[in-house]
């Protein structure tokens, strides 16, 4: 998703100032908000509480805690990776921002997450945080669309998920209608361009409704406008 440095989740471990750190093992999904574990430890047994940081006001809410305990019925064997994290199966992402696309697995042994562009490299520029798990893309431009995939990979198997990153652009005119004086019953000929991706779609409207050919009669194309006062009888 694109980045949004607003709202930052973090997770405490048993008592401020001690914090949940990262690693391959351990993900907070800045998307969620969410703490996943993998292959839990005697270590990891404690309280959580969810904190939530809005940086523009530094305001701080913490969640009730909640405890995490191991079970005495014995212990869980190597299973298979399975993604708990994923980045949306469509981004849509604006020219020039910054991308962080997420994936995170849990399994045992603790799975490795790789990368990979379907058509194409990764952009050079990208860089890989938290132990993989995210994918950062700053600056995206056009040419960094497409299908990525990340795959999550154990002794005992490997499963990936795919999903399609969409650049656009805004549109930008490059012809525009100017002010414009007629005599009565003159004829107006308006032309407007825009670029854009997607490309730009078209809407001819006068004082904020659009034209209705019962009072003038006119004719436009997608980009031009042809127009006539109709003569009062």
């Amino acid at each position: 998703m694109q980045t949004r440095n607003e709202i930052i989740y973090s997770w405490v471990f048993n008592e401020l100032p001690s914090f949940v750190a990262e690693d391959s093992r351990r993900f907070i999904s800045q998307e969620t908000g969410n703490l996943y574990i993998s292959k839990v430890q005697t270590s990891d047994v404690g309280s959580y509480v969810c904190q939530v940081k809005n940086t523009v006001t530094n305001a701080r809410v913490l969640s009730p805690p909640t405890p995490l305990t191991l079970k005495t019925d014995g212990v869980m064997g190597e299973y298979e990776p399975k993604i708990e994290a994923h980045f949306p199966q469509t981004v849509l992402a604006a020219k020039g921002v910054t991308v962080r696309l997420e994936c995170f697995a849990l399994g045992n042994p603790v799975p490795t997450i790789t990368w990979r562009k379907m058509s194409g490299n990764i952009p050079k520029k990208a860089r890989l945080r938290k132990s993989q798990a995210v994918l950062e893309i700053p600056n995206i431009q056009l040419e960094d669309s497409g299908s990525y995939e990340c795959k999550a990979e154990n002794t005992r198997g490997g499963t990936a998920f795919r999903g399609h990153l969409q650049v656009y652009t805004l549109p930008q005119w490059i012809s525009m209608i100017n002010d414009t004086q007629l005599d009565s019953g003159e004829q107006l000929h308006w032309e407007c361009r825009a670029t854009g991706k997607p490309r730009p779609t078209y809407r001819w409207l006068r004082n904020g409704e659009p034209l209705n050919s019962q009072v003038h009669t006119h004719t436009h194309t997608h980009t031009q406008l042809t127009y006539k006062k109709k003569k009062s009888v």
